[in-house]
């Protein structure tokens, strides 16, 4: 699950850490019996693009800093953390998702175009210290905090979900070696557009968890998707703004975070509210479920 400045990773014991940006600082933390651990500083002067993968028993971290440079950080204990830089630089990406394996970093990451409001999505691998030759994947409508979803699905298959209309998210297969895209496949179509969108896999189901916004409310809405048969959308919560929704599993409940930002009585300041109910997966959400939190 991920989105631009928070990323969760579940670890092999059944806990969670997270990854976050706060002032260009990059941040962990691990989610244990005794609660959330001490935030550990990974790096600072980091830019808006990082991602974070796991692959035998490491977790990686990659991320530019705000000068443009690439750096990679890998660690198998979640304590000790090995940086290296990469040679190059990626000018202008907004997000990016690393996909390593024994011998090559997978990168797939997203460029501006000559279109305002449409972006290009791109594949470039890292390979015996230098980066191979890129190739162009497809054309997407980005938002501001979600601008594509990824997943690894096996070693080196993958599965992509991005916006192609402005109500329309599609996902799209691909091998990374040797480099094989699959068919674009239209998998969610809302009635009004997305806001945001978080996506949650399970051995039988794709939830998906998304707000949609018109001109005068916002809803956030879970659906899920069993073989090739999608379930019918269910309104969680509505309002009249909501800027993201993110969940994560939690045993065998989903747990959605969502933002919303109200200004202050006699203020001219925003303050942040947190909210967080708490459902179980393809059942819906009851709106008395719902319940202010502090952020982690």
């Amino acid at each position: 699950m991920q989105n631009s400045n928070v990323k969760y990773l579940k670890m092999s014991d059944g806990f969670f850490s997270v990854f976050y940006r706060e002032n260009n600082i990059l941040f962990f933390k691990t989610n244990l019996n005794r609660g959330w651990s001490s935030p550990q500083v990974l790096a600072e002067r980091a830019g808006s693009a990082f991602s974070v993968s796991q692959y035998a028993q490491v977790c990686y971290v990659l991320y530019s800093s705000l000068e443009g440079n690439l750096y990679i950080l890998s660690s198998k204990d979640f304590v000790n953390w090995e940086r290296k830089s990469l040679p190059g630089s990626i000018v202008n990406a907004s997000r990016f998702f690393l996909v390593p394996d024994e011998k090559t970093l997978h990168l797939i990451y997203s460029l501006p175009t000559e279109t305002r409001g449409i972006e290009s999505l791109v594949y470039m691998a890292f390979i015996q210290g230098r980066w191979e030759k890129p190739y162009y994947i497809d054309r997407f409508i980005p938002f501001g905090k979600t601008a594509f979803l990824s997943r690894r699905l096996r070693k080196e298959h993958i599965i992509l979900y991005y916006r192609t209309a402005r109500n329309v998210w599609s996902a799209r297969e691909m091998l990374l070696s040797p480099f094989t895209m699959g068919s674009l496949t239209p998998m969610l179509q809302a009635p009004a557009n997305f806001a945001d969108i978080s996506i949650v896999n399970d051995t039988e189901r794709i939830h998906f968890l998304y707000t949609i916004r018109n001109m005068f409310r916002t809803q956030v809405v879970y659906q899920y998707k069993q073989a090739t048969a999608m379930s019918t959308p269910r309104v969680l919560w509505e309002d009249s703004n909501c800027d993201n929704c993110l969940p994560r599993p939690v045993y065998k409940r989903g747990a959605m975070r969502r933002r919303k930002y109200s200004a202050e009585r006699n203020r001219n300041l925003w303050r942040f509210v947190q909210k967080i109910p708490t459902f179980s997966l393809g059942e819906g959400c009851p709106r008395q479920a719902v319940f202010s939190s502090p952020a982690f």
